[in-house]
């Protein structure tokens, strides 16, 4: 009798392997890195993580294999109407978003417009009908079965820049999951047991990667305090009547509404939906040479606001007829003015999920920027002060969290709390340029390609000699490629610092308290083609490495400057530091890195020089001629002749001095 206890208390374990939200990521949660605090759990279609009876797809990173993209490499496949994948929900919900993955019907993403297929939803064995909005409906309905489509999945890309999309034979096969959500009618109780099932007589699969289940509550129209005015049209004429109503909230109540134009938002005017399962904005132009454009809210006032909403439409591929001087839109664009709120809002299908230029006191929060073909929100030229936090990054296809300074500098944008997902080319975090910027306390997961870039290929303002940016307490799972396999048919790190086509040096820039696990190439490579860059003030501290597919810290041939590192630990890396940048004109220091270390240049670009905690070092300097220190009063203090690499160092207590090599000379203050 006892035996069979046993065998029964086994069998009951290994059944509520599945009555758990994941937790793979709960040791990040715990010290609040990424979203911590979202509002979803998510059940993942893996084995040991749900019940099924139908294929379970095992994990691969090779592209040619759809779950390549999935989280963690795995998906279950409903081949076979009846086909189901069951979960046992942890807390009662009313709110689900699918991810998953149905067949293109055709070889391009400029010819291809997706297939269809229905699942069903059972909760406790009972179907449960879902109010759902779909590509080709007036409103958000009610529905016997959830429909997945796959019209804005698929894209192809033959290794030229940016545009695909050519032919499916031979090409990177990118962005082949999207999602749906939906609401259901009857809540799913905590404990119940909810699957879904495949409705159809056909033989194509339909791939499920996860579910995430939420509570969700509308937001009223009697809650809104102010001066407010409630929208009950259809969408067509909503731009006159925001314009009508200018200086108000606008109240968009629960529906589906399609606006055939791009949206301009007043200043100090609010746009408010009852919430992201409740109130879409569906761009509906038509995809065409006369349309493509007529696509997502554009503001350049200030103290606007945009909340409660879900922003979709009919764009399908990064530029319209593979030109890149034909660019859709993006889901916000403009400046936003100053002192502007984006929160709440649920973003899919556009070119960006917001490209923001010129934005003063932005904050961006609870936002979730998903499923987009190119970046996940640029906050770009000439935006100062802008904070982004609390946002869900998901299967975009360029930077996820990016900073372009290219028409004017960058200042102080923070990014914090955020995950990045799934981002199927370039990385989660992208930064060109600026100045001050600080990314805190996030979480990089599953990107096809890196994980994060210190890039200076682009043109425009550089990176400040002023002021170090400063990226701290970031996790990163899985960055980098399996060999040359990014859309650009090269390899890619989990952190990449790169002056490949270098318009500026890189420098002033320091990670401290990351970590990094199972990168599938190098974990942190630098590399450069441009034999006038160099980098500089590059440090890393308290950096840990577990796991990489090739190298732990990798110096590519060309790499000139230097860099510091201090206190990485390197576990499972096949060459724990790779250096083959080592010549006369690439230094690598071990020594702690210092939060005040600043590179200042002389106003001629003659020579640079940093001060960190009294040590001054001069860089850049002629070979044998001499380098000398005066205070403020004029007296010299200290001098030195510059190396054959043009290098000399002095120490120094605090104050203000003069640095003087030959006519050149720069003032520093420490």
């Amino acid at each position: 009798m006892r035996r069979i206890t046993i065998l029964m208390s086994v069998l009951l374990a290994a059944g509520s392997l599945y009555a758990q939200a994941d937790k793979t990521y709960q040791a990040e949660d715990n010290r609040q890195r990424g979203y911590y605090n979202r509002p979803w759990l998510r059940y993942e279609a893996e084995t040991g993580k749900c019940k099924t009876n139908a294929t379970v797809l095992p994990a691969s990173t090779a592209n040619a294999n759809i779950q390549s993209e999935a989280t963690n490499q795995v998906a279950v496949n409903l081949v076979n109407k009846g086909d189901y994948v069951e979960w046992t929900s942890e807390k009662a919900a009313n709110a689900m978003t699918i991810r998953f993955s149905l067949p293109d019907n055709a070889t391009s993403s400029v010819a291809g417009t997706g297939t269809t297929g229905n699942v069903g939803l059972y909760v406790n064995g009972q179907k449960v009908s879902v109010y759902q909005a779909t590509r080709t409906t007036t409103g958000i309905n009610e529905s016997d079965n959830i429909l997945l489509d796959s019209y804005w999945a698929w894209q192809y890309f033959t290794g030229r820049v940016n545009v695909a999309y050519e032919t499916k034979s031979g090409s990177v096969l990118r962005m082949r999951f999207d999602e749906v959500i939906l609401r259901t009618k009857n809540e799913i109780p905590a404990g119940a047991t909810f699957k879904l099932v495949k409705e159809d007589e056909n033989s194509n699969p339909y791939t499920i990667d996860f579910v995430e289940l939420e509570q969700a509550q509308p937001v009223a129209f009697e809650s809104i305090v102010g001066e407010k005015v409630k929208y009950t049209g259809d969408g067509v004429d909503l731009q006159a009547f925001v314009n009508d109503n200018a200086g108000k909230t606008v109240y968009l109540p629960e529906g589906k509404y399609n606006v055939p134009v791009r949206l301009a938002i007043p200043a100090n005017t609010t746009l408010q939906g009852a919430g992201i399962f409740f109130t879409e904005i569906f761009f509906s132009a038509p995809f065409d040479a006369s349309n493509y454009n007529k696509r997502g809210l554009t503001s350049n006032s200030s103290n606007v606001k945009v909340d409660g909403m879900y922003l979709n439409g009919t764009q399908n591929q990064r530029y319209f007829d593979r030109n890149q001087n034909k660019q859709p839109g993006k889901g916000f664009n403009g400046s936003f003015g100053s002192n502007s709120v984006i929160s709440n809002v649920l973003v899919q299908h556009f070119e960006c999920g917001a490209w923001l230029e010129g934005a003063k006191s932005l904050l961006m929060q609870h936002v979730r920027i998903r499923n987009n073909y190119a970046d996940g929100t640029n906050i770009a030229s000439a935006s100062k002060d802008c904070t982004m936090e609390f946002m869900s990054y998901r299967n975009n296809g360029d930077d996820d969290m990016a900073s372009w300074s290219r028409a004017g500098l960058a200042q102080n944008l923070t990014f914090r709390y955020n995950v990045s997902e799934c981002n199927w080319r370039a990385s989660g975090i992208g930064i060109f340029g600026g100045k001050g910027h600080q990314v805190h306390h996030c979480l990089i997961t599953d990107p096809i390609e890196g994980g994060i870039r210190i890039d200076a290929q682009y043109a425009g303002r550089a990176f400040d000699a002023s002021e170090i940016m400063v990226l701290s307490d970031i996790s990163i799972y899985k960055g980098g490629t399996v060999g040359n396999t990014s859309t650009w048919n090269t390899s890619a790190p989990a952190i990449l610092f790169s002056m490949a086509g270098g318009k500026y040096d890189v420098q002033n820039v320091k990670f401290e308290n990351v970590d990094l696990y199972d990168s599938k190439n190098s974990a942190i490579m630098f590399t450069s083609n441009v034999a006038a860059r160099k980098f500089s003030n590059i440090c890393l501290e308290n950096i840990n490495i577990h796991n990489a597919g090739t190298y732990g810290l990798y110096f590519k041939t060309g790499v000139k400057g230097s860099a510091n590192y201090y206190n990485v630990n390197f576990e499972g890396c096949s060459v724990d530091i790779k250096n083959d940048a080592y010549t006369e004109d690439f230094t690598l220091y071990n020594e702690p890195c210092a939060a005040d270390a600043v590179f200042v240049p002389a106003p001629d670009g003659s020579f640079t020089v940093l001060a960190e905690n009294g040590n001054v070092e001069v860089s850049g300097a002629e070979a044998g001629t001499e380098v000398v220190v005066y205070n403020m009063l004029g007296q010299k203090v200290a001098g030195g002749v510059a190396s054959e690499i043009g290098n000399v160092r002095f120490t120094l207590n605090a104050g203000a001095y003069v640095v003087v090599n030959g006519d050149a000379r720069v003032k520093i203050v420490f």
